[in-house]
């Protein structure tokens, strides 16, 4: 990723009970963290993306 530009990530989660599958929209508030190292000085970089919701038929994309 090139300094100063923007990039996508795309999510699949996967929820399983009792090692079933269910059903994605039983997950509410959901969080994802991102952390990610600068290349050129080392320089860690956290970014938090809040109230996510997912759905079992699709990724959600994340833009940074």
């Amino acid at each position: 990723m090139l300094v100063g530009s923007s990039t996508s990530i795309l999510i699949r989660p996967k929820l399983l009970i009792n090692g079933s599958k269910a059903n994605l929209k039983m997950l509410k508030n959901c969080k994802a963290v991102l952390r990610i190292t600068n290349y050129i000085d080392d320089i860690p970089v956290t970014k938090n993306f809040d109230q996510l919701s997912f759905t079992n038929d699709r990724e959600v994309a994340v833009q940074f």
